[in-house]
């Protein structure tokens, strides 16, 4: 959208802005863009200098001038949504602030208002039927995760964005192990192409103690996730492997051991 009369793009907030807007409560109104450059493209705030603003433009304006205005903030950064997958979780990165008195996971699953930061885009998904009302976000969540016995999110909310940990359901869990390794040892399901068994070579090269790369690059595996998931936690799970470190389950020391144990 370009600039007009009633629409300006400022890199960054001085004083002397405020002339622009006595201008535009003087005519029909109008909307100064902080963190634009002249074109309207995004260059951003720090987070320092987004909340000093939400703070002190309000106040300059009803001060100098007795009106007063909105100052919103809009999805600031700009930054994709970033997605971390693991075996048994999920971590989702979102650039954003949410409410300050919404400042914990627990304070967001009890009953609050809703404050969207951009209604027209809200207004949007509540008219196609994506969102049953604004507010219910969490009401969902909840009711998802009781039907298949799943635990809460958890949110760590910064000033900066907010990080949120979905662990995978018990069942889940279940059946991942049921498909990928419970049938260990079964005929036809860990041999290699020259037809030895995988999981014997495994516990055998394992008599003496080794680590998970040590495993991975004498059997030539790719994938660290696909070698825990069809092997190692169901050996581990089953007893034939055992850990050097049975108390840090994830120390980048760990090594693991059969009971073939020379």
């Amino acid at each position: 959208m370009p600039e007009h009369q009633t629409i300006e793009y400022k890199e960054l907030w001085h004083d002397e802005f405020l002339e622009w807007i006595c201008g535009y409560a003087n005519a029909y109104g109008g909307t100064l863009y902080i963190g634009k450059n002249d074109d309207g493209k995004v260059v951003g705030l720090s987070d320092k200098d987004r909340k000093k603003l939400l703070e002190t433009i309000p106040n300059k304006i009803t001060d100098t001038m007795g009106i007063v205005a909105d100052v919103n903030l809009h999805y600031s950064a700009c930054n994709s949504i970033q997605i971390s997958v693991y075996e048994d979780k999920i971590y989702i990165w979102n650039d954003g602030e949410m409410p300050s008195e919404l400042d914990s996971t627990e304070k967001l699953f009890e009953k609050h208002s809703s404050k969207p930061y951009n209604p027209k885009l809200a207004n949007v998904f509540f008219k196609s039927g994506m969102i049953e009302a604004w507010g219910r976000g969490f009401d969902k969540i909840r009711e998802a995760c009781a039907k298949y016995d799943g635990r809460l999110p958890e949110y760590h909310i910064s000033i900066s964005g907010i990080m949120v940990l979905c662990k995978a359901c018990d069942k889940y869990l279940e059946l991942l192990n049921d498909e990928n390794g419970l049938r260990l040892g079964q005929s036809g399901h860990n041999h290699n192409q020259d037809g030895h068994d995988v999981v014997m070579m495994i516990l055998d090269f394992c008599k003496e103690a080794r680590s998970i790369p040590e495993i991975m690059d004498k059997f030539g595996f790719d994938s660290r996730t696909s070698f825990r998931r069809k092997y190692l936690n169901t050996l581990v799970k089953q007893g034939r492997l055992k850990m050097t470190l049975p108390d840090k389950p994830k120390s980048k020391n760990q090594k693991y051991y059969s009971e073939l144990r020379s």
